[in-house]
């Protein structure tokens, strides 16, 4: 697996998809003009060149939207843009770091196979460095390999019972192909005074063909 960022060559040393929906009372209190659709995630970090000068760089797009039941049918999804904002979803179009975040303003993106729960991904495009003249704004890149998902976090609040938050799943994807690994209730709460809560569900490895 590897990342290539204009005439620099790194490893991938990791490389995961995942996605989250999230909490309809942060939604509401916080953000009411906000998206409450499911949302896919792919991150991919790369490992520092031995002796180079620039650290680890990770491409990231936190904003993907499949139009997709079962997560096994990620395969074949692509996507493409050709500005860093999408300005009629109010999202951002994906991420590149090294020394700081920057955007990706063009990029094709594809999972044309899957094994398991791994997806093979395919990724080119150009991206922000802001390193130097050589590698400062829409510098080429790509990055092809295999990344593995991880499941589904459904965002909620002291408000949701689990039973709530499984129902919140299956609004977007079928609940038969995960397993609840845990339910969270955390001591954090919102400026409000109410609790956060999250369940975490993770794909089953064998899913049915159909």
């Amino acid at each position: 697996m590897l990342l290539v960022l204009k005439d620099k060559t790194f490893a991938i040393k990791s490389a995961e998809i995942s996605a989250a929906i999230p909490d309809p009372y942060w939604l509401r209190t916080y953000h009411p003009a906000g998206d409450a659709r499911l949302f896919w995630s792919l991150d991919v970090e790369a490992e520092q060149k031995t002796g180079g000068e620039m650290w680890e760089p990770r491409a990231y797009h936190e904003n993907l939207h499949f139009p997709i039941r079962r997560w096994k049918d990620v395969v074949g999804q692509a996507a493409e843009w050709s500005e860093p904002y999408d300005e009629e979803a109010n999202e951002h179009n994906g991420g590149f770091y090294v020394f700081e975040h920057g955007d990706i303003s063009r990029a094709r993106l594809r999972f044309p196979e899957r094994d398991g729960v791994k997806f093979r991904f395919e990724w080119d495009g150009v991206c922000d460095v802001f390193w130097d003249d050589d590698y400062g704004q829409d510098v080429p890149f790509s990055a092809s390999g295999w990344a593995e998902f991880t499941g589904v976090t459904v965002q909620g609040s002291e408000l949701d019972t689990d039973e709530m938050l499984r129902d919140r799943l299956a609004q977007h994807l079928d609940p038969r192909d995960f397993v609840c690994e845990s339910v969270v209730r955390e001591g954090q709460s919102y400026e409000s005074g109410v609790k956060m809560a999250r369940a975490v569900f993770t794909p089953l490895s064998v899913i049915c063909p159909f």
